[in-house]
């Protein structure tokens, strides 16, 4: 008699209005309206749902039909009505299924095997999350390994504390300091100003340049200084850039 009822959501015994219907031989439309008429009258007296309303596909016709979910209580109030001694009969036979589904979920075999399928469960979920991991960490991998010229002159060249004089730069790109100077200052690059070219609003700030301070002995022994201007590896690779050439090899290229 266990065909009677079947285990639903968190472990719950229930039945359907179409084994009720088949059992106690009515037509399924009658007891679709006995229950609607339960769930009538019991709407104000009961908190918690003893129907739920579904549906089926006919197996003969496909076609989708009303059905209704029940526990055990709600069984219990429908088969109320149900009269005679076959009702009876068939009553307890509802109520003994209930019964041995109920005490095989109780039972201590029940409980291991649902506490392995919840522990293989969460396992599985645990090594989908592992393998998403290890593919982002293999894709990151991957990119840095791709940006890893780019990154590498960039820590080594860009950031480099290496700086390198007007003159320096410009026999890098085929011309003298005061041709270089001038180029500059037409491009708007530079400008001089109480004795020294220092970049213009644009460009500075953006870690090109330097300050420098040199020391020097006047011819009465005093000690005296002066400041200039230094073009770091970023600002060599930025004075290339504007004037076409390439600092990796420090060629003129137009």
């Amino acid at each position: 008699m266990n065909d009677l009822v079947f285990k639903g959501a968190n472990d719950l015994v229930l039945t359907n209005s179409l084994l009720v219907a088949e059992k106690f031989g009515k037509e399924h439309r009658h007891v679709l309206d006995a229950i609607r008429d339960l769930i009538k009258g019991c709407a104000e007296n009961s908190a918690v749902p003893m129907f739920e309303e579904t549906t089926y596909i006919n197996p003969q016709n496909k076609q989708e039909y009303p059905m209704f979910i029940m526990n055990r209580d709600g069984f219990t109030l429908l088969a109320m009505g149900f009269t005679g001694k076959k009702a009876l009969n068939f009553k307890m036979d509802f109520i003994n299924a209930f019964n041995k589904m109920e005490t095989m979920l109780r039972s201590d075999d029940y409980i291991l095997m649902r506490s392995q399928q919840i522990l293989q469960k969460r396992v599985g979920m645990a090594e989908q999350k592992v393998r998403a991991l290890e593919e982002k960490n293999a894709l990151q991998d991957a990119q840095l390994r791709q940006a890893a010229p780019k990154v590498k002159y960039v820590d080594e060249v860009l950031q480099s504390v290496n700086t390198y004089t007007s003159t320096q730069i410009a026999k890098e790109i085929g011309m003298d300091a005061a041709k270089f100077h001038k180029a500059l200052k037409e491009r708007k690059v530079m400008f001089y100003q109480s004795g020294t070219w220092m970049l213009t609003a644009k460009y500075q700030g953006k870690g090109y340049t330097k300050m420098r301070t040199h020391q020097f002995t006047r011819n009465d022994g005093s000690v005296g200084t002066n400041s200039y201007t230094v073009f770091t590896e970023k600002g060599r690779a930025m004075i290339h850039n504007i004037f076409g050439g390439n600092p990796s090899d420090g060629k003129l290229t137009r």
